[in-house]
């Protein structure tokens, strides 16, 4: 082979490998960790749940170290009340014109609360190297996502012991047929319609890039999400009071429970997740062998396609 051609694949290549060339990722995930709807619950606690996502992202990358990311995910967020506090209602009357407060106690009572969402996130993708040869290096990702509930509901357990405490006589009634009795809470209630159709959280990635071919990459990381509105579609001067209902002994008292969601016993709603994700992250087009392949045959096909500098006389071999 001449010289002059030697220095023009020299001078292609090195330009190729130079040059700030678009990447385009496509990945798959999956992650779990825990979260809340992240509100307060007057007269009881809340505890955090388990939550799951997966889906699938593109990333375009318009600069080396920088892309932007985009994709669709389905996630399920779940927390837990514990109503704890004595409930009373009144003064009530009785039939017999008798006042009385109406009492509400918990046993073992818990609700859990979850729901899945389809989540479309935008936002920026960093990947670090420190050299061409790096096998590992430095990932992380920052955006919004929208999200958008698919399903929800409550799912109690526990018991409701209703008694009545008649002030004029000292007396705290229960366990009387029809009136104050021990109600199963081993339910579940539909709260779809409590939730506002269209949501919008913040998320947050860091973690490490693993190379695992010329095209596939590897990323494990920790997340995090936060509501950023309040997800709840009750407003403050719609909740209603927290009710239950004994049907099994006709009695009902204020509203039948329907869960937590949309009473007056919780603040907003601003769900947060927090995990670890893993992801298949695969480079679309050409591996760089396959473009260097392509440049020697090019440059080979046609050597004065580059105006690489002239060669020196008697060069040739």
């Amino acid at each position: 082979m001449k010289r002059k051609n030697m220095s023009i694949i020299g001078c292609l290549l090195t330009a190729a490998m130079t040059a700030a060339v678009p990447q385009h990722y496509i990945d798959v995930h999956a992650g779990a960790g825990v979260g809340s709807w992240g509100y307060t619950l007057d007269g009881g606690t809340t505890q955090i749940g388990n939550t799951y996502s997966a889906g699938t992202g593109y990333t375009w990358f318009f600069l080396p170290t920088v892309g932007l990311q985009t994709g669709l995910q389905v996630t399920r967020i779940s927390s837990y009340a514990v109503l704890t506090k004595l409930l009373e209602y009144g003064p009530l009357t009785d039939y017999q014109d008798e006042q009385y407060v109406h009492r509400v106690a918990f046993s073992n009572w818990r609700e859990k609360e979850e729901a899945w969402f389809l989540q479309v996130p935008v936002g920026l993708r960093f990947a670090y190297f420190a050299n061409e040869n790096s096998q590992a290096g430095l990932h992380a990702a920052v955006g919004v996502s929208l999200t958008i509930p698919m399903h929800a509901n409550a799912h109690t357990t526990g018991t409701v012991t209703h008694t009545g405490w008649y002030e004029s006589w000292q007396i705290e009634f229960h366990d009387l047929p029809g009136r104050f009795m021990t109600e199963s809470m081993d339910q579940r209630s539909d709260t779809k319609s409590r939730l506002l159709s269209v949501n919008a959280m913040m998320y947050a990635e860091l973690g490490t890039t693993i190379r695992l071919g010329q095209r596939t990459q590897m990323l494990i990381t920790a997340y995090a999400q936060y509501g950023l509105n309040d997800f709840s579609s009750v407003k403050r001067s719609d909740r209603t009071p927290l009710g239950f209902a004994n049907a099994a002994n006709g009695y009902t008292f204020m509203s039948e429970y329907k869960g937590l969601f949309g009473t007056d016993k919780i603040g907003v709603l601003t769900p947060w997740t927090a995990g670890l994700k893993l992801a298949l992250s695969v480079r679309a087009g050409r591996t760089d062998e396959q473009k260097k392949q392509l440049l020697l045959k090019l440059a080979t096909e046609f050597p004065d396609v580059l105006p690489c500098p002239p060669e020196e006389k008697g060069s040739e071999e």
